[in-house]
C-alpha cells in the first residue's frame, strides 16, 4: 500500500495477491476514465517494484481497447453511458422477442417452416446503409455480416440454379 501511495496511484486501487510462490502482488487502478489507468507488479519477497505501466505508456491498440472496455462497461461517461448500454441491451432483447413473434405470425399454418417470401419486397436501402455503418464502426461484426451475406448469396444462387428458378438481386 505504501508503494501504491508513493507511485501516486489513487486510493481506489485493488491488490491481487500472488497465486503461488513465484507470483507477484499486482496493484491496479482502473477508473472510469481510461487515461488514469495504472498497474504495478511487486515482488512478494523483497517488496521491490518489478514493473509498472500507465495509460501514457500504452500503445495505440491498447488505448483503443481501454476506451472500448470503458464504454462497454458503462464507466466512461457515467450514468449516460450506462443508460445508453441499457437501451442497446433492451433493444437487442426486443429484437429477439419481436423476431420470434413475427416468425410465429408469418409461418405456414400448422408447421414450423419458414414463412413464404412476399411478392413485393420493401426497399432495404435504409437498412443496408445502417448495417454498413454498423459494420464499419464494429469491424468484427461487419466481417461476420459480410461472410454471412456472401454465403447466403452463394447458397441462393446455387439453389436457384439447381431448381431452375429466376434470380432476384438485392
Amino acid at each position: 500500500m505504501a508503494l501504491a501511495h508513493a507511485s501516486n496511484i489513487p486510493d481506489e486501487y485493488s491488490i491481487a495477491l500472488p497465486a503461488n510462490r513465484y507470483g507477484v502482488y499486482s496493484v491496479s487502478y482502473y477508473p472510469g476514465d481510461p487515461t488514469g489507468e495504472k498497474v504495478m507488479n511487486v515482488d512478494q519477497y523483497s517488496g521491490r517494484v518489478i514493473n509498472g505501466v500507465s495509460y501514457e505508456q500504452y500503445g495505440v491498440i491498447a488505448r483503443v481497447i481501454s476506451f472500448a472496455v470503458s464504454l462497454h462497461m458503462g464507466t466512461y461517461f457515467g450514468w449516460a453511458n450506462q443508460l445508453l448500454c441499457a437501451v442497446i441491451a433492451l433493444g437487442l432483447c426486443a429484437m429477439a422477442v419481436t423476431g420470434f413473434v413475427m416468425w410465429w405470425k408469418r409461418r405456414p399454418a400448422g408447421v414450423l417452416g419458414a414463412p413464404r417470401i412476399p411478392d413485393a419486397l420493401p426497399s432495404m436501402r435504409g437498412w443496408m446503409i445502417g448495417l454498413v455503418t454498423f459494420g464499419l464502426i464494429f469491424p468484427v461484426a461487419g466481417v461476420s455480416m459480410l461472410v454471412v451475406w456472401l454465403l447466403d448469396r452463394w447458397y441462393l444462387a446455387r439453389y436457384r440454379r439447381l431448381n431452375g428458378l429466376r434470380t432476384n438481386t438485392v
